[in-house]
């Protein structure tokens, strides 16, 4: 399972997973998802409030299977973008 969570300097601000989601969030393809390829089942992947037009285009490509739990990564990101000072980072890590 990949947590998505919300988060600024200070605090988790919001926090999505589901069991199975790294089928769809950790995407091969680099040119076809240039963010979501760097998600992965070991690690960290951080991304800031620029990169929300693009993860938002690549998160839709995936969502016709998992539409649900995609619409709440999609809220988070929207967050981010507009909320100064947040990041949205990708773990496999529960803590």
């Amino acid at each position: 399972m990949i947590r998505v969570i919300l988060e600024s300097s200070v605090a988790e601000l919001a926090v999505v997973g589901r069991a199975g989601n790294e089928a769809f969030l950790c995407q091969s393809d680099k040119s076809r998802f240039p963010l979501l390829s760097q998600v992965d089942n070991v690690s960290y992947a951080v991304f800031g409030r620029s990169d929300m037009p693009q993860l938002v285009v690549e998160l839709n490509s995936v969502a016709p299977k998992n539409g649900d739990h995609v619409a709440e990564i999609i809220s988070l990101a929207t967050r981010c973008r507009d909320e100064a000072g947040t990041i949205l980072t990708f773990t496999p890590f529960t803590d």
